[in-house]
């Protein structure tokens, strides 16, 4: 608790800002929406938006808790913190 309450604030008060997670530097383009779409698109062997929007529903509608249904989805994105990941992103492991 103390460790905690020795942690310094912010001096200067700053309004919160719009990020794009789907980007290292946070900012939307179209080609960061573009690659999202092709990694959602990956996930399903055959393609076509037909067949993605019937896999998607098959993970989604299926009485299974939550938390499963969310770790496939992050999975499916390749969102999964795993060393690859998190050395692809610029961070040492």
């Amino acid at each position: 608790m103390d460790k905690i309450l020795s942690l310094s604030t912010a001096s200067a008060r700053t309004d919160d800002i719009l990020i794009w997670h789907y980007d290292k530097g946070g900012a939307y383009s179209v080609r960061s929406g573009y690659n999202v779409g092709l990694k959602l698109e990956s996930c399903v062997s055959s393609s076509g938006t037909k067949s993605v929007a019937r896999w998607w529903n098959m993970l989604w509608q299926p009485k299974i808790p939550p938390k499963v249904k969310k770790f496939i989805w992050k999975t499916c994105l390749n969102w999964i913190l795993t060393t690859v990941n998190l050395y692809k992103s610029g961070m040492l492991v």
